[in-house]
């Protein structure tokens, strides 16, 4: 492969032209031995490391991260914030077009900047620079994700919050028999949220119009089936509609 090679050589004398001469010492380290001068080449060259395609890492230290970044030569992995082949990763780039993320939480967001993430729900998200957070949906098809367990914060007057899940099972506050939804937080314009009850043997009763949530036929309606579903649009004016 063209370019400036990294010598392994045991003495001070350059191996070739095209070769920068490091020392190996007894830690599998190398140390750079000519000086200011070769270090001013250097930072001209292009340069080639572990031309022969061993199984050798290179590992670049910050100031509180030891492996801040890792070539991992024998996975060929990339690594960033933890040691080849670990499963605790920041992020992973692999040859074989993997890219891994360690889960997080919703990251304060930066002005002209998106970033795409996942946390512990399994869902991979975009957040755009003003700081909304949005699924990203993954193939041609629509599809909701897995549906997450959410609980009224009490039965009269119910609120729940979406955090930008879309498909949603709703329990009753202290495991009671009925509870009433009157707000559902959360939500930007054309989103499309599922809803049931959690528990078949208790009620979620979504009410019309007692805050956020607007039903078809001004109607409240019983959810007391795990086979009822309702399906819901967040409008430009900021309200969840039931679809016709």
């Amino acid at each position: 492969m063209a370019g400036t090679k990294i010598s392994d050589a045991t003495t001070t004398t350059p191996v070739g032209t095209d070769m920068i001469p490091f020392e190996r010492v007894a830690d599998a380290t190398a140390r750079h031995m000519t000086g200011a001068a070769y270090l001013a080449w250097f930072c001209n060259q292009t340069l080639v490391f572990n031309e022969s395609g061993a199984d050798v890492d290179f590992r670049f230290e910050g100031g509180n991260e030891e492996n801040l970044l890792v070539l991992d030569g024998g996975n060929d992995n990339i690594t960033i914030g933890a040691a080849p082949v670990s499963a605790h990763y920041d992020l992973m780039l692999a040859r074989v077009g993997v890219l891994g993320l360690k889960e997080t939480t919703t990251p304060t967001a930066d002005i002209n900047h998106g970033k795409v993430y996942t946390k512990t729900d399994n869902i991979l998200y975009f957040q755009d620079g003003a700081g909304a957070e949005h699924d990203i949906a993954i193939g041609s098809e629509l599809n909701l994700g897995t549906m997450i367990e959410k609980t009224l914060d009490s039965n009269t007057n119910g609120v729940i919050a979406t955090a930008g899940l879309s498909s949603i099972k709703i329990d009753t506050y202290d495991d009671q028999a009925t509870g009433d939804l009157e707000t559902i937080n959360g939500g930007t314009e054309g989103d499309i949220l599922v809803i049931r009850a959690a528990v078949g043997t208790r009620t979620i009763v979504v009410k019309h119009n007692a805050d956020n949530v607007f039903l078809r036929g001004a109607a409240d309606v019983d959810l007391d089936d795990l086979n009822k579903f309702m399906l819901l649009f967040y409008s430009p004016a900021g309200k969840w509609h039931q679809f016709l």
